[in-house]
């Protein structure tokens, strides 16, 4: 645990440094900063949508920071309600076998993901895009029975990578007129192994609540 907590104290260090220190001479810049923690299972999905034997679930909490201008500079000012950030995360997923729970199981993920999103109605809300990339440093431990070894490779796939991509949905409330807001997002997200084609993945909604600081 400490040792994630120094993680996160230094990526948070990196992202505010990032989004406070812009060079007069710098048409872009990361304006937001934020932190999110989001809850996601598969049971909120449709029956064909949802894993075969068990109620999947992940929490992540993601250090973020966001760009208004660099879509816009990158290409042209048509482009200026367009928005590109990164996300940092820490995620632990966990597997409930239907119908008991005697069989449960779960890992833990790192990763980055690449959000784009189009404000929408001046900025009242916004819709987007994620796509990322994470290391599982080992493969899942299975509760109250003695697995193979083949059979938890085959549960996530073999490489200790995995893959997101997925839509969203969102809206950054003001707090207070000042430079802080409250975000709340609904996410889909499809994760998978890319390196592992026996692996299909896992299908997720996910309830996203943050803050975000503004410059």
């Amino acid at each position: 645990m400490k040792k994630w907590f120094r993680m996160a104290v230094v990526c948070s260090s990196i992202l505010l440094a990032a989004a406070t220190a812009r060079a007069a001479d710098k048409p872009w810049s990361f304006e937001k900063i934020g932190v999110d923690f989001s809850y996601g299972r598969d049971s909120w999905l449709p029956d064909s949508l949802q894993g075969d034997h068990s109620d999947n679930i992940v929490k992540r909490i993601s250090l973020r920071a966001e760009s208004d201008s660099l879509v816009a500079h990158l290409l042209n000012d048509s482009w200026n309600q367009w928005t590109l950030g990164g996300e940092l995360h820490y995620s632990a997923h966990k597997a409930n076998e239907q119908p008991d729970h005697d069989q449960d199981t779960g890992f833990h993920e790192t990763g980055c993901n690449l959000v784009l999103k189009r404000n929408l109605f001046d900025r009242m809300l916004y819709v987007g895009v994620l796509a990322g990339l994470s290391y599982v440093s080992s493969f899942p431990k299975f509760e109250n029975r003695d697995w193979s070894r083949e059979h938890r490779y085959s549960d996530i796939g073999r490489s200790h990578c995995l893959y997101t991509v997925g839509a969203l949905v969102g809206k950054d409330w003001q707090l207070f007129k000042s430079a802080w807001s409250l975000r709340t997002e609904g996410r889909f997200a499809h994760t998978a192994d890319p390196f592992w084609s026996s692996y299909d993945g896992k299908n997720f909604a996910s309830y996203v609540v943050g803050l975000t600081y503004s410059r």
